[in-house]
């Protein structure tokens, strides 16, 4: 069996955000909205400055091709590549995702957790595959 490799395009930064000094859920950090069904990387960091009380997750809503609603809890690492769903001490992670989303339909990065006493840094991009 031969595989061929086909490239599918560029990745081109949509949409974006950085946040300083936040201490409750952000609820839409960056949204785009494409006018195609296509693929989409999502890339995202969170770096807790004061954790007392806290547990933050990143979330990516979107639709998939089929009308399906879909919100995605990021994987996000430690430096060491340790896996986590949540951030819970003052350290940073970062995660990155893929999906492929439907036409005319948002796709949302947000953040979701315990903030009874938390500072934290968050950002994220949204690259579309052209």
């Amino acid at each position: 069996m031969t595989v061929v490799a086909t490239p599918i395009g560029a990745a081109v930064r949509v949409a974006g955000n950085d946040l300083t000094g936040q201490n409750s859920a952000v609820s839409s950090l960056c949204t785009y909205t494409s006018a195609s069904n296509g693929w989409f990387e999502i890339d995202a960091y969170v770096t807790l400055t004061v954790a007392t009380i806290a547990s933050v997750s990143v979330q990516v809503v979107y639709t998939d091709e089929a009308s399906n609603s879909h919100t995605m809890t990021m994987p996000l690492f430690l430096d060491a590549g340790t896996l986590i769903g949540a951030l819970t001490t003052a350290t940073q992670a970062r995660g990155i995702t893929s999906v492929h989303a439907k036409a005319n339909t948002p796709i949302t990065v947000s953040t979701t957790g315990t903030f009874t006493t938390v500072t934290y840094n968050v950002g994220a991009i949204i690259k579309a595959f052209v």
